[in-house]
């Protein structure tokens, strides 16, 4: 199966152009044109349920006869057990999947899905969605969209203690962009004098080292290494660059430098994600490193800082470049074929799908909209706001270990960090792992799940 590279381009929702995606001919579920009964079950998250409680609101004043009921899903069911329940006989009408989580490209593959293509061209989502989210989307399965994206986190920044840079002496970068690495070290060497932790990062995680390579990656690499990094995985591919190449390698040296030069909290690796945030919160550490999926627990009040909370961007590796956004457009509601009410289900979406249901939706969820014509809704923060205004001067890019498989991606990466971190792997014996493992789906040896 032929794959789409993975697009640079990938530009988040509010007043952006994105590239038009031709739509893909098939065979397709009729959408209902104004179901006057039933009922819809539709799966989601718990964190997801103010934004989708918006939307069925709205959704009930137009057709109060429609009965909705939610079937909520922890993180393990909905990235692992949730397969079995989608493709079996007792589906829900909608389902809940995150992309990168092994579970959308077998159903795919297996055709347990509905094509939502009468859906797209409705709502116009070829042309409003990020032409790199589209991508990422079909990578590894088909170019026919059997899912709705939902909302975008962008990634790629820091969170820092206003309280602890003032006792420091320290100043946030310009712009909230650091010109390149002294920069930022000379801020670091200057919280380390005052005896402060500089950077609060949970090592004992599945994704906190992971964001570090997402972070630094497209800062090392030119757009077109990236390019090559993230897409020329898959088998039989020929790729310009190797992970023992300096473009990775200057990525691993500075993860590890961060490490044993007392950049990240010492002992991160006994930090867990829980941990994490809350030694940055009872002001551990100057800076924590996160994305707007982290802004519902600054601003709400159990969990907000005693102290002001600011944030500005990861430093470059190469000096000069504006370090841009990572962003993760992977929620979506996807149709299983063997639901009870297909064509219910299909007219719940077309009603989701319209930019103003779906800014509703992600605003309501503390979240960013991932649509180009998004509606502004009034936010708890301005740094909703700040961040849409920056990331159109930096632009975005798809994260790294999300674009690729996760036997190369978060499965590998991980575990290859943590021991660099620990000091029992070297980077230049971190880098020939990652390459072997890249060597292993190029030359098929390794399989994707769902290929």
């Amino acid at each position: 199966m032929k794959l789409k590279k993975i697009t640079i381009a990938v530009s988040v929702c509010i007043m952006m152009l994105a590239i038009p995606y031709a739509a893909q001919a098939g065979a397709h579920a009729a959408v209902a044109a104004q179901p006057e009964s039933g009922t819809l079950t539709i799966q989601t998250e718990t964190y997801e349920a103010p934004g989708l409680t918006a939307v069925v609101d709205l959704y009930k004043k137009a057709n109060p006869k429609v009965n909705v009921t939610f079937l909520n899903l922890t993180s393990t069911t909905a990235r692992s057990e949730n397969i079995l329940q989608l493709s079996s006989s007792a589906a829900p009408d909608i389902g809940f999947v995150e992309l990168g989580s092994d579970v959308y490209s077998p159903l795919v593959s297996h055709n347990e899905l509905e094509s939502l293509a009468p859906v797209w061209k409705a709502d116009n989502l070829y042309n409003e969605y990020p032409a790199g989210s589209i991508a990422y989307m079909n990578s590894g399965t088909s170019s026919t969209p059997y899912g709705m994206f939902l909302f975008a986190g962008l990634g790629s920044m820091l969170f820092y203690n206003k309280t602890l840079f003032a006792k420091a002496g320290v100043q946030p970068p310009a712009g909230r962009l650091f010109k390149n690495m002294a920069e930022f070290n000379t801020l670091v060497d200057k919280l380390k004098a005052k005896g402060i932790t500089p950077l609060e990062l949970g090592c004992n995680s599945t994704v906190a080292l992971g964001h570090l390579v997402d972070d630094l990656l497209p800062t090392s690499a030119t757009p077109s290494q990236f390019l090559a990094y993230t897409g020329d995985w898959h088998k039989g591919s020929k790729s310009p660059v190797q992970f023992t190449d300096s473009p990775f390698v200057n990525v691993l040296q500075t993860i590890e430098n961060w490490a044993t030069e007392g950049t990240l909290e010492p002992g991160c690796l006994s930090v867990n994600d829980t941990e994490n945030y809350g030694n940055f919160a009872n002001g551990e550490a100057a800076m924590y490193e996160g994305s707007t999926y982290n802004v519902p627990e600054i601003i709400a009040a159990a969990t907000k800082p005693a102290f002001p909370v600011g944030w500005f961007m990861m430093p470059p590796i190469t000096a000069g470049v504006k370090t841009p956004f990572w962003n993760y457009s992977g929620s979506m509601f996807v149709v299983p074929t063997h639901a009870p009410d297909v064509a219910l289900a299909m007219n719940f979406l077309q009603f989701l799908g319209k930019p103003s249901n779906l800014s509703l939706y992600a605003a309501d969820n503390l979240s960013l909209p991932v649509i180009r014509d998004a509606v502004r809704e009034h936010e708890p923060s301005q740094i909703f706001y700040q961040v849409v205004d920056l990331e159109k001067t930096v632009g975005s890019d798809v994260p790294w270990d999300a674009a690729v498989p996760a036997t190369l991606g978060q499965k590998t990466e991980v575990p290859l960090l943590e021991e660099m971190v620990a000091g029992t792997l070297s980077v230049r014996a971190t880098a020939k792992d990652f390459q072997q493992a890249f060597v292993a789906l190029q030359t098929g040896k390794v399989v994707p799940t769902g290929m």
